[in-house]
């Protein structure tokens, strides 16, 4: 298979730090012999993905009581 998966880390700024921004890194493995084209059009692939979407897009948290 071209793909064995993804993984991921969070990446949280410390308190006070001037990049507020929390980041989400996602590692994808590709194996197999793959040109740089199909390399490419897979990391393409990879973030369509339904979760990558939600994570990019406009987003809020709601909390409300059970």
């Amino acid at each position: 298979p071209a793909s064995r998966g993804t993984r991921g880390r969070v990446r949280r700024p410390a308190p006070g730090a001037a990049d507020a921004t929390t980041r989400f890194v996602q590692h994808v493995a590709l194996e197999g012999p793959l040109d740089a084209e199909q390399r490419k059009r897979l990391m393409e692939i990879a973030g369509k993905c339904p979760v990558h979407r939600i994570l990019e897009g406009p987003l809020a948290l709601e909390e409300r009581p059970a």
